[in-house]
């Protein structure tokens, strides 16, 4: 599945590059995130992409609870309306340079009009290293400073 537009593409079996425990990683540095929005992470080849949704999930619920006559209002009946309604853009993504020594790179997506593109930010390091480095820039202006 394409995590920008939910299209679920058939392909063949691909090599996996990126370890589970990178993955776990990655996966448990996102859910430290206290931000209004999601994150979602995507592996292909070699690279480790951190999707954000394009909403604000705090915004959504307060709408829904001001205006959603008759309906369960439960945290977790909101949050199964959210997920299933919520779409992403790439925002930042990590590139295996070397595989045997498990380095990696960080890119930031540029969003202004003439760039739109993916920029290098910081030096090559492992891993983790990274993921403390820049996730908890992720949903702060704070993102945009980085280059």
């Amino acid at each position: 599945e394409h995590p920008s537009n939910a299209q679920v593409f058939l392909r063949k079996k691909q090599i996996k590059i990126i370890t589970d425990i990178e993955n776990h990683l990655v996966n448990k540095y996102l859910k430290k995130i206290k931000s209004s929005y999601s994150y979602i992470s995507d592996i292909k080849g070699k690279v480790i992409t951190i999707f954000e949704s394009n909403q604000n999930n705090d915004a959504i619920r307060d709408v829904f609870n001001k205006f959603s006559i008759g309906l369960p209002k439960s945290d977790s009946f909101i949050n199964e309306i959210i997920d299933k309604n919520a779409s992403y853009s790439p925002v930042m993504r990590f590139i295996l340079l070397d595989k045997k020594k498990r380095i990696f790179t960080t890119e930031r997506f540029c969003f202004r009009g003439s760039i739109d593109d993916w920029i290098s930010i910081g030096e090559s390091d492992s891993l983790e290293k990274l993921l403390k480095t820049f996730i908890k820039h992720l949903g702060k202006e704070s993102l945009f400073d980085i280059y």
